[in-house]
């Protein structure tokens, strides 16, 4: 732990966040006050954002396990992962709306859907959003997923310098 911390903060930080695509993300409110929550794991998108997720704690194995010139590749992979993590956690909270809306169109996709089809999906529920039809709010498992990208985008950044010399006997 003390010959790379950075490292330590990659694979804790992309943990934590594969742990908050399990929790809620998004809560949508219909103009009646019914609302629905929905969890990332639940979507085609908090799917790939939890395998990416799961590839960034692996990234942070291969700094921690690799040595000289393999540590910066592992940690450029940690630091892509973590970035598009953190992208997509910033995202959701301040946009929820357009998150959700992304989120529903891919879902069209993964069903192939029709591209018309998909194109009306994503239209209808971003017109639904704009005429106030639909409200969105971004949830905790949002705030879990932008700290956990964010340790883990930090832990990259660091894992690029020298780890210290092991004092050990």
């Amino acid at each position: 732990m003390k010959r790379n911390p950075g490292a330590w903060g990659l694979v804790l930080g992309a943990a934590v966040a594969a742990v908050a695509m399990l929790l809620t993300w998004i809560e949508v409110t219909n103009s009646a006050g019914a609302s629905e929550q929905y969890r990332a794991i639940e979507t085609v998108t908090g799917k790939s954002l939890f395998g990416l997720a799961i590839l960034t704690v692996l990234s942070g194995v291969g700094v921690i396990a690799s040595q000289a010139g393999g540590r910066f590749v592992w940690a450029f992979l940690g630091l892509v992962g973590g970035g598009v993590l953190l992208a997509a956690s910033v995202w959701a909270i301040a946009d929820p709306a357009g998150f959700t809306t992304f989120a529903v169109a891919s879902e069209a996709v993964t069903k192939l859907t029709s591209g018309s089809a998909v194109q009306q999906s994503g239209e209808a529920v971003q017109a639904a959003f704009a005429d106030g039809t639909l409200t969105a709010s971004a949830q905790l498992g949002a705030v879990v997923g932008l700290v956990g990208a964010s340790l883990a985008t930090l832990g990259a950044l660091l894992s690029f310098r020298r780890p210290v010399a092991s004092t050990d006997s």
